[in-house]
């Protein structure tokens, strides 16, 4: 049954049916936008009416089929903010005391509420999220593992379906029995994670049949596990119900939980439960929630050809940082590098530790810095002071913090896990102009000198007052002088 309808600000109106989202043109009726969001859904809403509310920050809070969800009408990109097993009674926006809009449901005689604030979500790297790396030595896939080998499912790399990555596999699952020695999941490699930081491990799944019956599936496809330093697990959330879902088509399933605060890491499982007996194929792995940080570098300024100036590596909103090692690059046709001295915010000589190289042909400098002993750092931290020298003018010029560069916290000798840059980081350097650098080139030369030349012994006046070097009133040899030693420099 259609439900929630609302105009929105594009003009369109916005509707629910199942756990499909649309927008119709409400001159024609035809549909410009459609999602089915929860495939799942299946003649729902005969009771029960959907809840569509419009932010103030233009996005759209939807209780499609009683699952709060938000939705960006531009691009229909979703997240769901409760689980795929709670139906909401009622939502609706708000604004608390302070003013600030909110989002409040009802859990059976609960008053909820959820917070709308910025995301700070990014997606985290998933090893061989697409299956696309050959298999190892012993046959075994890079980046996953089996949990318990003991049980009867099978798992295989196979080219039969592929939803991403070159040269077209994914993570084949064949499940046909039920009870215990038919669950189990077949886990990502380790994740670092951030203690209270909410995450979200999303995946596509390919249901080639499914075997209860002959026709069905159960259960939840995949599973947040979060684990302590120690590898003990010590939290675990399930995912989308696949009970029902279509077949022979590639669906969108996900968990999302919140790292509890022993939690060091967490695994993707893909999982296949002890009612649950398929044949599919998983591809696509996803992995988003709370940024670790990042490194960065910054400058105070411009910067003249010739001068001397200084840049700091930096990192930005890290929790319990330890260590990094940071590869940073740059054009050794217009820079050159004097010196790296450890930061006083990141530590002394009795508390933490720098050491740097230099390859000035190639334009690279490598920075590792530790803390010593149990100290660790967050928020925002200075880590080194870097003093370079600018040999010419170019636009752009660019220092850069590679992305092979990477940081680690308190835990990372028992973990083995550090955090990897997404991108590589740049830093654009500003020229300012020599006041001896008349015609504006970024250089002192011949040309410089020329201009003055032809002004000598002529009176100031608003034309050529930038002429006057040395402040004296007068254009004479004085000033030219100036530029000429300037220009030999």
């Amino acid at each position: 049954m259609i439900s929630g309808l609302t105009f929105g600000p594009d003009g369109l109106l916005w509707g629910g049916v199942d756990g499909i989202l649309f927008a119709l043109n409400p001159d024609d009726l035809s549909i410009v936008k459609q999602k089915n969001i929860y495939s799942d859904v299946k003649d729902y809403g005969m009771w029960r009416p959907y809840y569509f509310r419009w932010g103030e920050d233009g996005l759209l809070y939807a209780g499609l089929a009683n699952r709060m969800t938000v939705v960006d009408p531009d691009t229909l990109d979703y997240r769901s903010l409760t689980p795929s097993n709670f139906e909401m009674s009622f939502m609706t926006l708000a604004k608390d005391a302070e003013g600030h809009e909110q989002i409040y449901y009802t859990d059976k005689t609960k008053l909820m509420m959820i917070p709308i604030t910025e995301s700070t979500s990014v997606q985290l790297p998933v090893r061989n999220s697409c299956f696309e790396e050959p298999l190892n030595a012993d046959g075994t896939i890079p980046g996953w593992s089996n949990a318990d080998t003991t049980k009867q499912i099978e798992y295989s790399l196979s080219d039969q379906q592929s939803y991403c990555g070159e040269p077209g596999r994914s993570l084949k699952v064949i499940d046909k029995v039920q009870g215990n020695v038919g669950e189990n999941s077949y886990l990502s490699d380790p994740i670092p994670v951030i203690r209270g930081g909410e995450y979200t491990a999303a995946a596509k799944l390919y249901i080639e049949q499914g075997l209860i019956e002959g026709t069905r599936t159960d259960d939840s496809g995949i599973i947040l596990y979060f684990y302590d330093k120690s590898g003990k697990q010590v939290s675990s959330s399930t995912g989308t119900i696949i009970k029902g879902m279509p077949q022979k088509e590639w669906i969108d399933i996900s968990a999302t939980s919140v790292a509890p605060e022993q939690a060091v890491y967490a695994r993707i499982g893909l999982f296949s439960s002890a009612w649950n007996m398929m044949i599919g194929y998983y591809d696509h792995v996803t992995f988003e929630g709370q940024s670790p940080g990042s490194l960065q570098l910054k400058a105070n300024g411009e910067i003249n050809v010739g001068d001397s100036f200084k840049v700091t590596l930096q990192a930005q909103d890290v929790t319990d940082l330890y260590a990094v090692q940071a590869a940073l690059e740059f054009d050794p046709a217009l820079f050159e590098v004097v010196d790296v001295q450890m930061a006083s915010g990141f530590g002394s000589a009795s508390n933490a530790y720098l050491g740097w190289n230099k390859d000035g042909r190639k334009g690279k400098i490598n920075i590792i810095a530790t803390q010593l002993g149990d100290r660790a750092l967050g928020g925002i931290v200075d880590i080194a002071e870097i003093t370079m020298k600018s040999k010419q003018f170019a636009d752009p010029a660019n220092l850069i913090v590679s992305k092979q560069s990477l940081f680690t916290d308190k835990n990372a000798d028992i973990t083995k896990l550090s955090y990897s840059m997404s991108d590589d980081m740049k830093l654009g350097i500003q020229f300012g102009y020599d006041a001896e650098d008349l015609n504006k080139d970024h250089k002192v030369d011949a040309q410089d000198a020329a201009i003055i030349a032809k002004q000598l012994g002529k009176p100031l006046n608003d034309s050529n007052r930038m002429l006057d070097m040395n402040g004296d009133g007068i254009l004479d040899i004085t000033d030219l002088a100036m530029i000429v030693l300037k220009s030999l420099e």
